[in-house]
């Protein structure tokens, strides 16, 4: 997960929903809706109220966290690392 956001990893990592900009990076890590949400960038106050929705429902914040922490293992997933690796090498090597 070269160039990934650190933090939206650490996030699904801890089974932490994640609150973050639809960019590049929190797109390919996060499934909007079910390991957490996004927002247009420059648009704090849709930020605002999507914490404020996800501190009001307790039960689909949970949801969230148990879908965080499943996300983390697929993406890290020993079999799935282990082949990326071998691809680079085999990319590297020619």
């Amino acid at each position: 997960m070269k160039g990934s956001p650190y933090p939206v990893r650490e996030a699904l990592r801890g089974g932490v929903p994640v609150v973050a900009t639809d960019v590049v990076g929190p797109r390919a890590l996060m499934v909007h809706g079910e390991t957490g949400i996004w927002f247009p960038p420059c648009r704090p106050t849709a930020i605002a109220e999507g914490l404020v929705e996800l501190l009001a429902d307790r039960v689909r914040t949970c949801a969230m966290a148990n879908a965080s922490r499943r996300r983390f293992s697929e993406l890290h997933a020993v079999d799935l690392m282990a082949s990326q690796i071998a691809a680079l090498y085999a990319d590297v090597t020619g």
